[in-house]
């Protein structure tokens, strides 16, 4: 089907803002310009509501990483190829996250990105001037995409304000379950694997000498607060939660299918469908929004969420097995090989794209309650994780299929996908108290006697907020007072730069009152 904007989004903000004139270089505009240019974001966010997704475009949100950084990752296989299989797919709007207050009422979290405002709550163009410099020309970039619909911008900070007491929820649940104990989760993965923030994985800070299970305990529910986030995040906006890498998935095959099973009241079968869907290099914003309706694209589209539609009512799970096996041979496959031909002979290999050898593996969780031996109507016939959320948020199952994608199988790694990726290394807090094992047990040690100093994990940090600070004025004359360089680095004088920026913000306020979160019960 054929997209249509309903509404403009904050990348016309931008774009409006800049081609009126106001700014010819983000890096060097005057910092009361970038001031104005984010109260025109606030302005706008405060009426907007999100480009309505389409039910039978299936939307999906790659949790994560992809869809937090996704302008950071539009030269990645895995999230352009996404934009073909997936009708649209939601990100975070990283303008509007970027000017909202309410990322400073969430859960706070040092490294995460700032923000407008500095620690002291007064404006920050400084951090400003670097973030939208490296973040507009990828926006202005993906236009194309946004424009059609096909990616679609979500305010991420206030949603999650919003969602807080369900997050907290799914948190605690997941703490509770016995795959993702402290103890068995850095016995499986490394750092790195673990994402606990929109640019940080691993590079968690240990105290020498400590309780090492509590130290590790802090760590993991740091990250299952993460994932908690995105995942409610995706579901707050009826979208279909991906798991991109093997930690998110093993998060949703050991902990969200944990919790469904506490429940006596359900006799759940499970039936797991798997299909390997070629990855494309080469594709850009412009090549993706021209094909995305091609036939090939949007029969597969159709068909795969289509397969299902005649499960069995009165089957056995060994037949209702055999009948995914069927499906998918019969519909799902041919698709399959079709795309995989128009990457190697058809119009997409004369336009550049490549067919790459890793492969994305979907996965898609049926339910049926074998009590009943039924499947629709009033049974639960949701992947596992809508499941979930609707017992979270108190509301009611429904016939929608949900799918859950397992990339883990690709052999794709973040720092394949993620642009502009700093490795930190990790730091013991003893050096000759490094134990002997394998690189997993030496990078979750923590040294037996207490130190002055502490262990750091290896880590992965997003650096999207860098630039060249000019610190010197170019104009000449005078540099004292009103007339020194500014020290937002747009090397104008500050009379002529942030003199007119306010010096605090939210009413003097800072820090803003941070929420209580009560977690609701659960049903």
């Amino acid at each position: 089907m054929e997209f249509q904007q309903a509404q403009p989004t904050s990348v016309d903000v931008l774009d409006n803002f800049m081609t009126a004139g106001r700014i010819d270089s983000l890096l060097h505009a005057p910092g009361h310009i970038l001031w104005e240019l984010g109260e025109e974001v606030q302005r706008f966010a405060d009426s907007y509501n999100s480009i309505p997704l389409i039910p039978n475009e299936h939307p999906v949100y790659i949790g994560g990483w992809p869809s937090a950084n996704f302008w950071l990752a539009t030269n990645g296989p895995l999230i352009t190829s996404a934009l073909l299989f997936s009708g649209q797919v939601l990100v975070k709007d990283p303008l509007i996250d970027w000017f909202s207050t309410d990322r400073y009422r969430n859960e706070p979290l040092m490294g995460s990105r700032q923000g407008y405002l500095a620690d002291d709550g007064s404006p920050d163009i400084r951090a400003t001037r670097g973030f939208l410099s490296n973040l507009a020309p990828a926006l202005l970039r993906l236009k194309p995409l946004i424009d059609a619909g096909i990616i679609v911008l979500i305010p991420g900070e206030s949603a999650i304000y919003h969602n807080r007491h369900s997050i907290a929820q799914l948190q605690q649940d997941l703490l509770g379950a016995p795959d993702l104990a402290p103890l068995v989760v850095t016995d499986r993965f490394d750092p790195t694997d673990l994402a606990r923030d929109d640019r940080i994985r691993g590079a968690f800070v240990f105290a020498a000498g400590g309780d090492r299970e509590a130290q590790w305990g802090k760590a993991i529910e740091r990250v299952l607060r993460y994932f908690s986030r995105e995942y409610i995040l995706a579901k707050s906006y009826h979208a279909n939660y991906t798991a991109p890498w093997q930690f998110e998935q093993y998060v949703c095959e050991r902990g969200l299918q944990k919790l469904l099973r506490r429940s006596e009241a359900q006799r759940i079968v499970q039936a797991l469908w798997c299909s390997n869907l070629p990855l494309f290099s080469g594709l850009t914003p412009q090549l993706i929004s021209e094909i995305h309706d091609d036939d090939a694209f949007a029969g597969f589209r159709a068909e795969l969420f289509d397969a299902y539609r005649g499960l069995p009512t009165d089957a056995t799970p060994d037949e209702f097995a055999r009948y995914v096996g069927e499906a998918e041979s019969a519909k799902l496959t041919p698709r399959i090989k079709q795309a995989e031909r128009l990457a190697k002979r058809g119009p997409l290999a004369r336009m550049g794209v490549q067919l790459l050898e890793a492969a994305v593996h979907m996965s898609t969780a049926y339910l049926i309650d074998a009590a009943k031996n039924e499947v629709g109507g009033s049974t639960v016939m949701q992947g596992t994780a809508s499941y979930l959320l609707g017992k979270l948020t108190g509301g009611n199952a429904t016939d929608s299929v949900r799918i859950w994608t397992r990339l883990s199988q690709h052999k794709r790694t973040v720092d394949s996908e993620i642009e502009r990726l700093r490795y930190q290394v990790g730091e013991d807090a003893d050096s000759e108290s490094l134990v002997q094992g394998s690189t997993r047990e030496r990078a979750w040690h923590i040294a037996d006697q207490p130190s002055m100093s502490v262990k750091t994990t290896p880590g992965l940090i997003v650096f999207d907020d860098a630039f060249q600070v000019r610190m010197e004025s170019d104009a000449g004359g005078y540099s004292e007072g009103p007339y020194r360089p500014c020290p937002c680095g747009s090397g104008l004088k500050w009379r002529f730069c942030c003199r007119t920026v306010p010096r605090t913000h939210l009413g003097g306020q800072w820090p803003p009152a941070a929420p209580t979160v009560h977690p609701s019960p659960s049903s």
